[in-house]
């Protein structure tokens, strides 16, 4: 007897991250936050006890064993050690994502006393030339690349991050050269998602899911070169680029079903990406499983966001049609011609999260 291969969602997340505030010493041209170009008194961050509160329930209702503290750029925030501090006391692991710059060794000192077990560092180019444009601040690189010797020294697992765009696309090999001079073991990259300022500078920062295969097979490449291991975050509908072959692992949407995802008011958001409230962490305190499992989560958990090719597919349950996102800025033709559909032929229109 034949069974389908089928994996239902998560019926809790199983990673969480939190955006302690969006506040940004940056302004980088592909932010999904556009956190370069908020102001404070629009987006305030909520008081270390709230956060604190936050924790709690990721922790004890979510069951969620580690936590992301991103931004906007965390170490704006000098109560942050103590954030990760409760974190660890709940017996969490904690990761830092942040753009590296502010990491001076009393801050990585500070850190590290609190328990911080990883950090993620953005970088967008190997040279300082193009990373310090694209993240519009002078000397960026080379503070960046004095924090992850820090992070390094203190023996925090460090890794680098970088968001692939029309920007850099054509740097990506420096890159692997820079991660291999730094010696670190392993770097990840992510694919550009046309939102925040990435949606405001569209064209000058979109690549495409056609294109995004070939950059990514020839980083790994490289990196196998190197001797170091390539981590791949993005989904991409199979039909245009698998990377389960590629041994890059399943990449399918994580919104509201593998992913927590919290901004710095306590609003829960489908992704970081995606600036749609689902509801509040501290309004809900108490009754996170039953808000969790509700109908506005549903929608994405059971991917009713896919466009009907992708529903019609047996693939869709690994592969989630990619990203909502994505299509709804870029549009369909990429996925129609990809499955060669016949001229004339429609399909319904894709439903709307609201």
């Amino acid at each position: 007897e034949r069974t389908p291969f089928v994996l239902p969602y998560n019926t809790l997340p199983v990673l969480s991250e939190i955006a302690v505030t969006y506040r940004c010493n940056l302004s980088c041209r592909f932010c999904y936050a556009a956190c370069g170009c908020r102001k404070d008194e629009q987006h305030p961050d909520l008081p270390a006890e709230s956060l604190r509160e936050i924790l709690d329930i990721i922790k004890e209702e979510a069951e969620v064993p580690s936590v992301s503290f991103t931004g906007g750029e965390p170490l704006l925030r000098p109560d942050l050690p103590e954030l990760v501090a409760h974190a660890k006391s709940l017996g969490m692991w904690t990761n830092l994502i942040t753009n590296g710059t502010l990491l001076t060794p009393e801050t990585v000192a500070a850190l590290k006393a609190a328990g911080l077990d990883s950090a993620q560092v953005s970088v967008e180019a190997g040279t300082a030339e193009l990373h310090d444009a694209i993240v519009r601040k002078e000397g960026a690189l080379a503070l960046a690349v004095g924090g992850i010797k820090e992070l390094v020294k203190a023996g925090i697992r460090t890794h680098t991050n970088t968001t692939v765009s029309a920007l850099n696309k054509g740097a990506l090999p420096g890159i692997v050269a820079l991660v291999k001079e730094l010696g670190l073991g392993k770097f990840s990259m992510n694919m550009l998602m046309p939102v925040g300022s990435a949606g405001t500078n569209f064209e000058e920062t979109f690549i495409s899911y056609s294109e995004i295969g070939a950059l990514v097979e020839d980083v790994k490449a490289k990196a196998e070169a190197a001797g170091l291991e390539f981590m791949w975050y993005s989904p991409t509908p199979m039909c245009i680029f698998n990377p389960v072959p590629r041994g890059l692992g399943n990449k399918g949407c994580a919104a509201c079903d593998g992913l927590l995802s919290v901004a710095p008011n306590g609003d829960i958001l489908p992704c970081s990406s995606y600036p749609k409230p689902m509801g509040n962490m501290l309004e809900h305190k108490g009754a996170f499983r039953e808000l969790w499992r509700s109908g506005p989560f549903a929608f994405f958990q059971e991917k009713k966001f896919a466009h009907q090719v992708c529903r019609d597919c047996g693939d869709l349950p690994v592969c989630n049609g990619g990203c909502p996102l994505y299509w709804e800025k870029a549009g369909y033709k990429e996925l129609l011609d990809a499955n060669e559909l016949k001229k004339g032929e429609t399909y319904e229109p894709v439903p709307s999260a609201g």
